[in-house]
């Protein structure tokens, strides 16, 4: 028998009931994995997912329209902490 480490204990691995759905996908996923740039760009009238089949650019085009829309927030915050001081 092994003594565990009171620092360091050992915890048994966490499982998921097996009636408990999967999580949701996120805005522009069908499925685990498959991004729909459609519905990350509602205003192109072209289809991208037929002009950007790779997955990998669809993740690197949804993470560039992420980081513009954090952007915007930052920017109007700031600029609403410089008209309040």
């Amino acid at each position: 028998m092994q003594n565990q480490n009171p620092a360091n204990p050992k915890k048994p691995p966490e499982e998921t009931p097996p009636n408990a759905a999967p999580p949701p996908p996120a805005a522009g996923e069908n499925e685990p994995g498959e991004i729909d740039l459609n519905t990350v760009f509602p205003d192109e009238t072209s289809d991208l997912n037929a002009l950007f089949p790779d997955s990998e650019m669809k993740r690197f085009l949804k993470k560039i329209e992420r980081n513009k829309k954090e952007i915007r927030v930052m920017t109007r915050n700031f600029a609403e902490t410089d008209e309040t001081c």
